[in-house]
């Protein structure tokens, strides 16, 4: 540790695998700070927000025990840790150093790169050019600003914009614009701008041997056709005539080719002339004609085989003409979306991720501002120390260098020596995702050697290569795998070979090798009206994920075994299919084992929260009978497949309307009763509460969370807590409704990430790169078999040349030699980081390590360059060979019988907690709110008896909720367009957004709405200055001393001079006594007294439109001076 203590120079650690970065990066610090380097003019740098956390917490928890440690103890720490000898000052610093640290101004600056990127620009906005008060972009608010750009840009008005997306649209998949969009701002420093794209598409095409950018590719096909039309007649003759058919239909190819060529279709010829020479595939032919044919016509086939090789050399023109045009497509779309994206977010005064480090860079390389920023922070810091440095992406590192240029100049200011420290591990870098760049580790190493030798200082490197995490037998099959040269390419970029000690020298470890599980195909002769088994019982990955299980149930139940499920990690590559089987798996054994789950879970693909879901998209549209169905059939429903079907099948009208009508009848089944009772409790409550408290309240009073749990578990608290998160998110940022919550749910993947950093009593699944920084005693890699080259993600239709080029990346027939040679770089880079995620799975094995694979449903063995090829050339030996006790073959290294993890003492299971009282599974009684949240419609007359007004329908028939929903919608959007223009306009709307209306009631939508707008007493109510839909807000006191916080929308808003009124529509008709029903009465009275006070010195009115008979009658003041007495005097209820 000599090196690492050296504070007063400069560090490069390469540690592999279990060394102890952390230990180091602690080490370094403690050092810095007893050579009398000030806490505060520390920098360290680290990967994740958890890697700092840790950090900090084991530097004090080290600095904490050495304030109180007698002085013999603490001179031996301190030696052994630093290899020093303490005199008396330094033993007195020491116990000063947790003081320090705690005291530090803004405490220890320990945080992520994109954490200090934050901090200086919030010192320094001004320098760089943002506004003071700029806020992060949420990830869900990126994802739905991005969406709305995308359909922006595809729904432009420029035809040549739609013209271009139409063409890069037809190349995609239905779901690849978003990702394409989301890779394009990801790297949108590489995309030119409008002005730039033709000189950048000019380089490329002068790459791919192009005359230019902008040739026409018709010139092309037309010259080639010109050429060789002359010699093809005599072709088309002679293999029209041959014997055999597959000569006949080459030989009616070229002629359907000849006959477009000749009219001047070279586009639509060219399929026919290209199916004479090549494969569906896109491979040449392997042979033209038949070997009969050629001899009896040997000039012909040679002339056929010459051709081959002409139209090979333009087939591969063509590709390369529509990769370019392509590219420029995606070159124009990404100049369009950069530069909105850009404005949206300047618009809102927010910054992503990315902007972080760019805006950063800018501002420490800008000339106008760089020298006073650098100069305020040179001040401050001396020291800068980066973990997990192979994971630091280039643009990081020009942060870092930029901060530490000034360390190097030898400025005189500065007498104590300032340092770079860097401790990283190249074969771990398995985030090249995410801009990290594997090699950038070396060459940064040599930067800042050279720097530091220029500046006449000192730069140590030190290799660490001794692992204190891994038993021998782990460390051993680690260096047999990545013992040939070929295997470890991609691991060290100097091609050092891979090399461990083992600290635990004498502990036993254990590392065994399965065979990969296969499940023979039945060979069953189906008759022609059965249907295959699409999901068959057995897989050879649930075979796995059983044996797995099995496995693990015997190593903890094993006698005297100290295992218990906390100890053992399940690595997957990605969180596919078997992640559900091995969960299913753990749970089905005797007794079940427990399981943490997976270490990320998609919310919106849960059962429990598709079902809310379901029962919220009913309550915004009634029409939606998928949704209302899906409800149904859920635990929230509660009916059966047989109920569903009886209540649906020969419906005349909608499935909601089916549903009223069987709940109507007195031989109703009580769980048709208790649907619709939730499902209009869904229906009520959807416009008036905001999405946290619809959910929260849905699945608390209307027992929602119990009939999900019932039938579910308590596997559905994480998902659904989550979905109640997301809400209260949401309504920190938008104003809340329920559709818009469910159209911002559906911007993207809404994920939830467990720590499983935290001691745990269950098993862990996890991804590998999940589980980097972890470990576990007991490892198992089941996802071995599957093939590194087409399984990682890759960025959609874009491939990114080393020269910093985007280019459109084709389907495999449809490459150019330039675009092969991209792919072939690709593979070769996805191959490298899979070996580096196999170096990370191994070492996460502290002392066994059980390997298995699963063949897929062909049976096809594993290829040569899969994880499970790898570790069997290595382990699989007949040396390794044994038998388990059920007879099947294995492969190991080392004692299973001695391997650990040993223990001091036995483990205890967790405590179990106390019964819990009868008291606390009782719900409290709700203590009253100083301020309620209620809207004015809610607000109803403690004996309220419904007046005719109320329980009048509309004389369509249909529902008056509905009814009045689509006659309220078009009497906002209507007015504001010519009387002439009005009829068809709503015609379009019910047309177009009501589809599950009937044509004879949207005729009565359409006509109440028109009459009421065309009646000669509704002018005033339509004409300017009325406002439509005015949100009104504020509180009332009550008598009582509580506050109702009073949220609500008023139909129109007329405002003149001296005078305001207030108009709300009802699809009733009025009581033939002419009295206002009491509900009424109370709503406009809030509404005219939230007005009146913000609005002192008007008169405020109201009035009310029943929209059937296009009648507006005068609300009495004081009859509404009444209902807000009431109101005051608590005499009301809530609806």
């Amino acid at each position: 540790m000599k090196p690492v203590a050296q504070a007063s120079a400069s560090a490069w650690v390469s540690a592999n695998a279990g060394s102890g970065k952390t230990y180091v990066l602690v080490t370094r610090l403690v050092a810095l700070m007893l050579s009398g380097v000030a806490p505060e003019k520390l920098l360290c740098l680290t990967y994740t927000r958890s890697a700092a956390a840790e950090m900090q917490e084991r530097l004090f928890a080290l600095l904490s025990d050495w304030t109180l440690m007698p002085d013999a103890k603490l001179a031996v720490e301190i030696e052994a840790r630093l290899e020093m000898t303490p005199d008396a000052q330094t033993l007195r610093l020491a116990r000063t150093l947790f003081a320090r640290a705690l005291e530090t101004p803004g405490g220890l600056r320990i945080q992520t790169i994109h954490g200090f990127c934050e901090s200086v620009l919030k010192r320094f906005p001004i320098e760089a050019g943002l506004s003071p008060q700029f806020r992060l972009l949420e990830e869900q608010q990126a994802r739905a600003m991005q969406a709305d750009l995308v359909r922006a840009q595809i729904n432009t008005a420029d035809p040549e914009r739609r013209a271009s997306i139409a063409r890069l649209t037809r190349h995609l998949a239905e779901d690849a614009m978003a990702q394409l969009a989301g890779n394009i701002l990801n790297h949108r420093d590489k995309f030119p701008a409008n002005e730039a794209i033709g000189a950048r598409l000019e380089k490329i095409a002068q790459t791919m041997d192009l005359p230019d950018w902008a040739f026409d590719i018709e010139v092309l096909l037309r010259a080639h056709a010109e050429a060789y039309l002359p010699s093809v007649v005599p072709l088309i003759s002679a293999l029209s005539q041959a014997s055999a058919k597959s000569d006949r239909a080459q030989g009616e190819r070229l002629e359907n080719w000849a006959e477009h060529a000749r009219a001047g279709a070279h586009a639509s010829a060219w399929p026919h002339l290209e199916a004479v020479f090549m494969t569906k595939e896109g491979a040449p032919r392997a042979r033209l004609v038949t070997a009969a044919f050629t001899g009896a016509h040997p000039p012909i086939a040679e002339a056929l085989v010459e051709q081959g090789d002409a139209v090979a050399v333009l087939r591969n023109r063509l590709n390369a003409a529509q990769a370019l045009a392509l590219t420029g497509d995606i070159y124009r779309f990404a100049a369009d979306l950069i530069a909105a994206y850009e404005t949206a977010k300047s618009r809102l005064g927010v910054l992503d991720y990315d902007d972080l480090i760019v805006a950063t860079n800018r501002l420490l390389s800008s000339r106008s501002a760089t020298q006073w920023v650098l100069f305020k922070i040179d001040r401050g810091l001396e020291h800068i120390l980066v973990d997990e440095a192979q994971d630091t992406s280039p643009a990081q590192w020009q942060v870092i260098a930029a901060l530490a240029d000034e360390f190097f100049a030898g400025d005189a200011v500065h007498a104590a020596p300032r340092t770079v420290f860097a401790v990283g591990d190249e074969k771990q870098s398995i985030y090249s995702f995410q801009g990290a760049d594997p090699a950038g580790f070396e060459k940064m190493r040599s930067f800042f050697a050279e720097k530091s030798e220029a500046g006449g200082g000192t730069m140590n490197f030190v290799p660490l290569i001794e692992s204190r995490r891994s038993a021998p037998e782990i460390l051993a099959a680690v260096d047999l795998v990545f013992a040939d040269p070929a295997r470890a390419e991609g691991l060290m970029a100097a091609g050092t070979p891979v090399h461990h000690i083992a600290h635990r020298l004498k502990d036993a470890g254990y590392v065994e090798l399965w065979e990969p599980e296969a499940v023979e195909t039945p060979d069953t002769d189906l008759q022609i009206w059965e249907v295959p088994d699409a999901a068959p019982d057995e897989t050879a990955r649930r075979k796995l994920a059983r044996r797995i299980a099995a496995k693990i149930s015997s190593l903890i139940h094993a006698p005297d075994s100290q295992l218990t499920p906390g100890d053992i990690l399940i690595l997957v590559r990605r969180r596919d299919a078997f992640v559900e089987d091995m969960i299913r798996a753990l749970k089905q054994e005797t007794p079940p084992i427990e399981v943490a789950g997976a270490d990320r879970m998609n919310v919106m693909a849960q059962i429990a929260v598709k079902d809310l879901l379901a029962g919220a998209e009913f309550a915004l549209n009634s029409d939606d009978d998928m949704a209302l169905a899906c409800f149904l059939r859920s635990p929230l429903g509660g009916l059966g497949e047989d109920d569903l079907f009886a209540l649906a099948h020969g419906r005349q009208g909608s499935l909601w309307r089916a549903l009223v009508e069987a709940c109507d009848a007195e031989s109703a089944a009580p769980v048709l009763r208790a649907a619709c009772q939730r499902l209009d409790w869904l229906r009520r409550e959807a416009d008036y509460l905001p999405p946290y408290d619809y959910f929260a309240r849905f699945l608390s009073e209307q027992g929602g969370h119990a009939a999900l749990s019932a039938r579910l578990g308590a596997e559905i608290n994480d998902p659904v807590g989550e979905l109640l998160n997301l809400a209260l998110v949401y309504e920190s940022q938008q104003a809340p409704s329920l559709q818009g919550f469910l159209h911002w749910l559906a911007q993207g993947e809404q994920s939830l990430k467990r720590d499983m950093d935290v001691q745990t009593h269950a098993v862990r699944v996890m991804t590998v790169h999940g589980a980097k920084g972890l470990e576990a005693p007991v490892v198992f890699l089941p996802d071995t078999c599957a093939n590194p080259i087409g399984h990682r993600p890759q960025s959609a239709g874009l491939y990114f040349a080393a020269d910093g080029d985007v280019l459109w990346r084709a389907n495999a027939s449809e490459r150019d030699e330039y675009g092969k040679a991209l792919q072939d770089r690709l593979d070769a880079d996805n191959l490298k980081e899979a070996r580096r995620l196999l170096y990370v799975a191994m070492t996460r094995a502290r002392d066994r390590l059980y390997v298995g694979g699963y063949l897929n449903k062909r049976g096809t063995p594993p290829s040569a360059e899969t994880w499970y090829a790898y570790l069997h050339a290595s382990l699989g030996t007949d040396e390794n060979k044994r038998q388990d006790a059920d007879g099947r073959t294995i492969w190991s290294l080392g004692d299973e019988a001695r391997a650990g993890p040993q223990r001091d003492a036995p483990r205890e299971p967790p405590a179990q907690p106390p019964d819990v009282p009868a008291w606390a599974r009782q719900s409290p009684a709700r203590a009253p709110s100083a301020v309620k949240a209620v809207s004015p419609s809610q607000l109803r007359p403690l004996a309220s008896v419904p007046s005719k007004a109320q329980e009048e329908k509309p004389a369509s028939g249909l529902d008056a909720r509905v009814f009045g929903t689509h006659v309220h919608a078009l009497l906002e959007k209507l007015p504001d367009l010519p009387r002439h223009a009005r009829e068809a306009a709503a015609q379009t709307y019910m047309a177009r957004f009501h589809t599950g209306v009937s044509a004879a009631d949207s005729d009565a939508i359409c006509a109440a709405a028109l009459g009421v707008l065309d009646h000669p007493d509704m002018a005033p109510v339509f004409a300017a200055p009325a406002r439509a839909e005015i949100a009104l807000v504020g509180q009332l006191s009550l008598h009582d001393g509580q506050k109702l916080a009073l949220s609500g929308r008023i139909d129109r808003y007329i405002e003149a001079d001296d005078a305001i009124m207030l108009i709300d529509f009802k699809t009733g008709t009025p009581d033939a006594s002419g009295e206002f029903a009491p509900a009424i009465m109370m709503q406009m009275a809030v509404y005219r007294d939230l007005v009146a006070r913000a609005k002192p010195d008007k008169k405020i009115t109201c009035g009310i439109v029943w929209t059937q008979i296009a009648r507006l009658d005068r609300l009495p003041a004081a009859a509404l001076d009444a209902a807000l007495e009431d109101i005051r005097a608590g005499a009301f209820a809530l609806a």
